[in-house]
């Protein structure tokens, strides 16, 4: 039988590699961004190595999905980046489609039925508030013109952009949290896009102006949010404790979501 102690040593160890997948996941994103072919390489092969720590540290039947499929992906990236672009096509699609699962996973075994508050609720009711949905939108509107513009110097360019409003419009429709992380993570890619590849013309010119100043909006909604989410899931968790850390809680103000 494990005791607690052991318990807590392994789900730590888990929670260190895990730490250090995001890490390396987040450097690869930024070579990706940048369009750097020696960078996208070197950072991938570290993240093959995190990953195989972390698949070390838990037992294969509790592997998720997620790190299976970034694992084959990523490996297979490494083997025959030299392939053409069938490859470095599903490398791509396994970075996108996994980033919301690799940075909401908890390694949580079971559950605890006796809750303080229900966040889901709370989320929901900021979601509602909230213009993300309207920005969404308008930012998907802008992005497709941009396509239809003819303005865009790459093919490649031109199908990164696709699945980027292709994830836009998935995303709209999942959750508070699973919206911001996919939020982080086109944020940093359009504008690398659009500098690498985009000629600025009388059309492109307000087409670009207009991306800027909706992915602003955007940010702002979701900052707006969070300290909503924040301060709402604070009264709700004074309203529920009985201790003498109430007045602290009922006294902070901001909860930071997505922070790694």
């Amino acid at each position: 039988m494990v005791s607690n102690t052991q318990a807590a040593h392994i789900r730590e160890l888990i929670d260190e590699r895990h730490s250090s997948v995001k890490r390396e996941f987040d450097c690869l994103l930024g070579q990706i961004a940048r369009a750097n072919l020696d960078g996208i390489k070197s950072a991938n092969s570290r993240l093959v190595n995190a990953i195989n720590e972390l698949k070390a540290a838990v037992a294969t039947r509790h592997w998720p999905k997620w790190l299976r499929d970034l694992s084959d992906h990523c490996v297979n990236y490494q083997n025959n980046h030299n392939n053409g672009i069938a490859t470095w096509d599903a490398h791509l699609r396994s970075v996108m489609n996994n980033y919301i699962p690799l940075f909401q996973e908890n390694w949580t075994f079971g559950g605890n039925d006796n809750i303080l508050f229900d966040s889901s609720e709370i989320i929901e009711k900021s979601l509602l508030d909230s213009k993300v949905n309207e920005f969404y939108d308008n930012l998907i509107k802008c992005l497709e013109e941009l396509l239809k513009s003819g303005e865009v110097d790459s093919v490649r360019a031109s199908s990164d952009l696709e699945r980027i409003i292709a994830n836009l419009k998935k995303s709209k429709e999942d959750e508070f949290f699973s919206k911001f992380i996919n939020w982080q993570f086109v944020r940093r890619l359009i504008p690398n896009i659009i500098a690498s590849y985009v000629r600025e013309s009388d059309i492109t010119g307000p087409i670009l102006k207009a991306i800027e100043q909706t992915s602003a909006e955007l940010d702002g909604s979701f900052e707006k949010s969070k300290e909503q989410i924040g301060s709402d899931i604070l009264i709700a968790a004074s309203a529920v404790l009985k201790t003498n850390c109430q007045s602290s809680i009922a006294s902070s103000s901001i909860i930071y979501l997505g922070n790694k």
